[in-house]
């Protein structure tokens, strides 16, 4: 028995080895395509229209938050147990139950920001003619929702690749292509792009999702299923979306649009760092709700440690390079990216410490202590926007990325302690 144990254990193991490798790839290259869309736009566009750009993705982001209704992880958690189980209908039903609610949010909150445009522009930007842009970018918002889901369904099936292809290089690799084949050279042209590669990818993931469940009925569940969790991680999510972009309207409102621009860089730069985690929360989520509900702790902490030392080492060299060879990085953007070099140190250290207590988000959502991620969020939102007021007015971009990393940071080691608490595991424990 001990033997066939020690078998089991190790074919976890190399299940986990491989999924993972195969989640990095895919997490890198999709890197790679994110990294030179941000360089093709930085150098096509003048600093304003990537001012414009940039500002328009925070502000759906936002919208995408609210959008999704706080289904994301509870699609994830509820699929992957009834894939495991083999109640593939009921599955099916999550799946289509939840997207018909996220569409209709997400059509809500398109009407909303078409029509409050050009408040937004005026009154938050101080610049009227970020309206059309704004304007273009609100119908990205369905498909990005639905896309949201569908990668969130397709994760619970266990198709990891599929799932990363979907919230990344697709949409990327279409809007490169429209970039440089169009020459588009403003914020609007690269609204249009943004909204392609989006239906483009929607398209793949309803492909993929039929292809891979293998069955066309579905199980109508009730509401009660999703108004039990989901509140508390739309709170969550708005929070956390909130938390990641309040920099930029700060930045707006007490500096340019200019400088939203470059911050804007130097922040998706410095978020490659936390590709690592993202990669491996792909593989490991479903495994989390799976272990935690047949109460297999030590096997969960086992896997929370192995992951940790995977994201740790895989996160290094990167960290590396931003934290000693910023001015470097900053200049394949173009010169005046330069001056933002200590934006991008001061960003990747918060990334590193994201990476470095390790999975403590996706394991209070995958156990069920969805109200105590939230207010984690809360009190770290708070503690941001106070900084973020003090700083930003004296400091500008610098000021914003200390808000950044300050709230990152704050939220995971508040998160940590509750998870090591309330789920019994250390993701600190390496070994």
């Amino acid at each position: 028995m001990d033997n066939f144990n020690k078998c089991k254990g190790k074919a976890k193991d190399s299940r986990l080895l491989k999924n993972s490798i195969i989640a990095f790839v895919i997490k890198i290259f999709s890197s790679i395509i994110g990294f030179a869309t941000t360089i093709i736009i930085a150098k096509s566009f003048s600093a304003v229209e990537s001012g414009f750009y940039f500002v328009s993705i925070s502000i759906i982001s936002v919208c995408l938050a609210f959008s999704s209704l706080g289904l994301n992880d509870l699609v994830l958690k509820l699929i992957a147990n009834f894939y495991k189980n083999d109640e593939l209908e009921k599955a099916n039903g999550i799946f289509y139950k939840s997207s018909v609610w996220v569409l209709i949010a997400s059509l809500i909150f398109t009407l909303i920001l078409y029509f409050c445009s050009n408040s937004i522009a005026s009154k938050m930007f101080h610049d009227e003619t970020l309206t059309p842009t704004l304007k273009v970018f609100s119908f990205a918002i369905p498909f990005m929702a639905l896309l949201i889901i569908q990668s969130n369904a397709i994760q619970g099936l266990g198709r990891v690749w599929q799932s990363m292809c979907l919230t990344g290089p697709i949409q990327n690799i279409f809007i490169i292509l429209c970039l440089t084949v169009f020459g588009v050279t403003t914020s609007i042209g690269g609204a249009m792009a943004y909204i392609a590669g989006a239906i483009v990818s929607f398209l793949f993931g309803l492909f993929v999702w039929r292809k891979h469940l293998g069955v066309s009925q579905h199980i109508n569940h009730g509401n009660d299923i999703f108004l039990v969790s989901c509140f508390p991680m739309l709170a969550v999510q708005v929070l956390i979306q909130v938390n990641t972009h309040a920099s930029s309207f700060l930045l707006g409102l007490f500096g340019s649009i200019n400088e939203v621009g470059y911050f804007a860089v130097g922040l998706r730069v410095a978020t490659l760092v936390g590709f690592v985690l993202l990669a491996v929360n792909r593989v490991v989520a479903p495994q989390f709700a799976q272990m935690f509900n047949v109460n297999k702790i030590d096997e969960l902490q086992r896997l929370v440690s192995k992951a940790s030392r995977l994201m740790i080492v895989s996160c290094l060299p990167g960290v590396c390079l931003m934290f000693f060879f910023p001015v470097f990085i900053m200049s394949l953007f173009g010169e005046e990216f330069k001056a933002f070099s200590n934006v991008l140190r001061i960003l990747a250290f918060g990334q590193f410490v994201n990476v470095l207590t390790g999975n403590v988000g996706l394991l209070l959502s995958m156990t069920g202590h969805e109200k105590i991620q939230r207010n984690c969020m809360f009190f770290t939102v708070i503690g941001s926007l106070i900084l973020g007021v003090l700083l930003i007015p004296s400091y500008n971009a610098i000021g914003a990325a200390i808000m950044v990393s300050f709230g990152v940071i704050t939220n995971n080691l508040f998160a940590w302690y509750f998870v090591y608490k309330k789920v019994g595991v250390n993701t600190l424990k390496l070994f």
